[in-house]
């Protein structure tokens, strides 16, 4: 997290617990973006926005374990291939 320029915290859950609380933390410690993504919000355009607001080369992707929440997978993959498809 430290090394990147910006982090995405993807959940299913609207509220961060556990890692993925402290991660966010640490954005604010390090004072660096952090965008929270879960379903419910417009996630593709958000992550848009926040991609063009902050000049990223690195992007730290966190979030909750799959056994803490299953389907997180897909709904990376599914936000991440709106955001990047032409």
């Amino acid at each position: 997290m430290r090394d990147s320029d910006a982090t995405l915290i993807f959940s299913l859950a609207p509220e961060l617990t556990g890692g993925s609380k402290l991660t966010q933390e640490f954005c604010i410690k390090y004072r660096k973006p952090c965008l929270h993504i879960h379903p419910g919000l417009d996630a593709a355009r958000l992550v848009r926005e926040f991609l063009k607001r902050y000049p990223v080369k690195v992007l730290n992707i966190a979030g909750p374990r799959i056994s803490r929440e299953p389907g997180i997978v897909e709904f990376v993959m599914v936000t991440l291939d709106r955001v990047f498809s032409i």
